[in-house]
C-alpha cells in the first residue's frame, strides 16, 4: 500500500491560507467514500475472505481529560449557557506545538432538572501511527474501535510548519495547522440553553446529529420540564481527525509531485475467510473399487477363452452383420476379419426405393416400412433377409432366369444403371408370375443407388 509516514509541510497551503493540491481527501471524508487500493497482486485481499492487519502512516497521537459540573436547568440566570459544543485551536503553551479539542455537553438530566454538563478536552499531537485496517477485494476499511481502544503509536513528531508564526501567509502549514484549517469549522457547533429550559439555540447541525430525543432516557418530570442532554461528541471528533489524515496519507502517498518509494508500505496481514475443502471417506473409496473390480470380473468372464477364436476380433459392423447372418457377407467365408470381408466382398451395388433394400443389382418389392417392422432385403436369387411380405398379396421375387422383377418398368442390370424394358411385358424368358405381381403392387419409383 502506498502510504506516507509524515505529512511534509506545505501539502495543506500555508498557515494563513489553507488550500489542498488535492481536495479528494477532505470531499472523500465528507462523502464517506470507499477507499481502494490498486487491482496489481499483492495489493488486495482474495475475493473469499477478509484481510485484517495495522499499516503504518502519518496520522495523530492525544491524550483527553475529562471534567463535569452541575447546572439548574430552571434557574434564569443560566439562560443562554453552553449545553453542547466542539470546538479546536493551536495551542503553543506547552513548548511544542499541540491542537486542542474540547467537547462540551449536558450529559445527564435529574428528576429536579439538575443537569451535568461534561468537558472533554484532548491535546493532538502530529505522530506515526499504525492504523488497524481491513481489507476486501479491494475496498480499504479503517477499523475506528480498535483505532480508539488499543491505537499504536511508533512515533511522535513536531513538524516545523506547526511552529507559531508571524508570516503566516508564507510559512507552509504543518499538519496540524493544515488539520485544524480543514476539519476544525467542520466539526465546529455550539448549543446555547433557552428558557424554558424545553429549547436550545444551535450553530451547526452536529448538535442536532447528538441531542438525545428518546423519552425513555429521561424521568417524566425531566422530560417535560428540562427535556434536554447530549450524547458524548468526543470519540466522533477523534475519529473524523483520524480518517482525514488517514486519507490524507494515502493522497500524499500517491500525488505525482510528492510520490516516492519510500512511501510503498509492505506489510503483513491475517487472512479470514471461508474456502471449500475436500476430504476422503475411505470407507466409500473402498466400496468404489470392489465394484470396479467385480465389473472388470465380468467383463474377464465374459472374454475367457478368446484366444480360441485364432484371429482378432473387433466391434465393427461387418463383423458384427458377418457374426449374425447377414446375406450380402454370407460370401465372405466363416473366418473372417474386418479386412478380410472387405477385400472378399468388395464394392455392392445398394439401392433404397423408400420401401426396401436392393442389393447385388436385383430388388423385390415390398410394402412400406413400419413400426417395428423392416422391409425385406433380397438378393439375386430371390433370397430375402428379414422382414415382412407385401400386404397386397406378396413380392415380386427376383431370379437368375432373366425374368423381370420390375413389371415392365424398370431393372437393375449390371453396374446398377436402370434400363426400360418395354411395355409389353414381356422381359425375355421370364415368368408370369412376375408379371401378374406386378400388377397388384404400385409402381417403382426412380432408385437411388449407394456403393458400400
Amino acid at each position: 500500500m502506498h502510504i506516507a509516514q509524515q505529512i511534509p509541510d506545505g501539502w495543506f497551503g500555508t498557515q494563513g491560507i489553507a488550500e489542498l493540491p488535492d481536495f479528494a481527501p477532505l470531499q472523500e471524508w465528507y462523502l464517506n467514500s470507499t477507499i481502494s487500493t490498486p487491482t496489481d497482486a499483492g495489493f488486495y485481499c482474495k475475493s473469499n475472505g477478509t484481510c485484517r492487519g495495522s499499516v503504518t502512516g502519518a496520522g495523530i497521537n492525544w491524550g483527553c481529560d475529562s471534567t463535569s459540573q452541575t447546572l439548574n436547568l430552571l434557574n434564569p440566570v443560566n439562560e443562554n449557557t453552553v449545553v453542547f459544543s466542539i470546538t479546536s485551536d493551536m495551542n503553543y503553551d506547552y513548548g511544542q506545538p499541540m491542537l486542542f479539542l474540547s467537547a462540551v455537553y449536558l450529559s445527564n438530566v435529574d428528576d429536579s432538572c439538575i443537569g451535568t454538563i461534561t468537558t472533554d478536552t484532548c491535546n493532538i499531537i502530529a505522530a506515526t501511527v499504525e492504523y488497524p485496517v481491513l481489507i476486501q477485494n479491494t475496498t480499504v476499511t479503517l477499523i475506528h474501535n480498535n483505532l480508539l481502544t488499543n491505537r499504536s503509536v511508533v512515533s511522535n513528531y513536531t513538524s516545523k510548519g506547526d511552529q507559531n508564526s508571524t508570516t503566516p501567509n508564507s510559512t507552509l502549514a504543518g499538519p496540524l495547522i493544515g488539520l485544524n484549517s480543514f476539519m476544525g469549522k467542520y466539526i465546529f457547533t455550539s448549543a446555547n440553553l433557552n428558557y424554558p429550559p424545553t429549547t436550545y439555540d444551535s450553530v451547526g447541525s452536529i448538535a442536532d446529529l447528538f441531542y438525545d430525543r428518546n423519552p425513555s432516557h429521561y424521568t417524566s418530570y425531566a422530560y417535560e420540564n428540562c427535556g434536554l442532554k447530549w450524547s458524548k461528541p468526543t470519540d466522533y471528533a477523534i475519529t473524523s481527525f483520524t480518517e482525514f489524515m488517514f486519507r490524507a496519507a494515502l493522497g500524499v502517498a500517491n500525488n505525482e509531485s510528492l510520490f516516492s518509494n519510500k512511501d510503498l508500505q509492505n506489510f503483513t496481514l491475517g487472512f479470514e475467510g471461508t474456502e471449500l475443502r475436500y476430504s476422503s471417506d475411505f470407507g466409500y473409496l473402498a466400496g468404489a473399487v470392489v465394484l470396479m473390480l467385480l465389473g472388470l470380473l465380468g467383463v474377464f468372464v465374459l472374454l475367457w477363452g478368446w484366444w480360441e477364436l485364432g484371429r482378432p476380433v473387433t466391434l465393427s459392423p461387418l463383423e458384427t452383420a458377418k457374426a449374425f447372418g447377414a446375406p450380402m457377407l454370407l460370401g465372405a467365408g466363416y473366418t473372417r476379419d474386418v479386412k478380410t470381408i472387405i477385400e472378399e466382398i468388395g464394392d455392392e451395388k445398394v439401392a433404397h426405393d423408400g420401401d426396401e433394400m436392393i442389393w447385388n443389382g436385383v430388388m423385390s418389392a415390398s410394402a412400406r416400412w413400419e413400426m417395428g417392422q423392416v422391409p425385406r432385403v433380397r438378393s439375386r436369387n430371390g433370397s430375402g433377409g428379414s422382414g415382412y411380405d407385401s400386404p397386397s398379396g406378396g413380392s415380386v421375387h427376383g431370379n437368375d432366369e432373366g425374368g423381370n422383377p420390375f413389371g415392365n418398368e424398370h431393372a437393375i442390370i449390371s453396374g446398377g444403371r436402370p434400363r426400360n424394358l418395354g411395355d409389353d411385358g414381356s422381359g425375355g424368358g421370364g415368368r408370369g408370375r412376375g408379371k401378374g405381381k406386378m400388377r397388384a403392387s404400385t409402381r417403382l419409383r426412380t432408385i437411388d443407388e449407394i456403393s458400400v
